[in-house]
């Protein structure tokens, strides 16, 4: 399913870890920058980062049941929901959507501590 770039023994690099691996590293370099451009301490992203991540949940979450909405909403029931709420069954979380809701908390705590 996903195509190996390269094989060299016990090493296996393919597509699908190659760009989730440039995606984090976008994604802390852009974290990065915001800190630097909004002048913020360590403490704030110690005191804050348990909302970042539970947002990022959230947002990723909601972003991979959007994507396959056939494959959790095949038809109208209670089961559906709970198929597409139980993030424990199946951990499968967008990653692009896991950075966008981590990043939209991030910049909802500096508009709140600029305040």
């Amino acid at each position: 399913m996903f195509p190996t770039i390269f094989h060299i023994g016990f090493l296996k690099i393919s597509t699908l870890s190659l760009f989730s691996i440039a995606s984090l590293i976008t994604f802390f370099l852009c974290l990065i920058y915001l800190i630097k451009k909004s002048r913020l301490r360590i403490q704030f992203l110690a005191s804050s980062y348990k909302g970042m991540v539970l947002w990022g949940l959230i947002i990723g979450r909601l972003f991979e049941v959007l994507a396959n909405l056939n494959f959790y909403w095949y038809e109208i029931s209670f089961s559906s929901l709970y198929k597409s709420i139980a993030i424990w069954q199946n951990a499968e979380i967008s990653l692009f959507g896991f950075s966008i809701g981590f990043i939209l908390y991030f910049l909802r705590q500096i508009y709140y501590k600029q305040e």
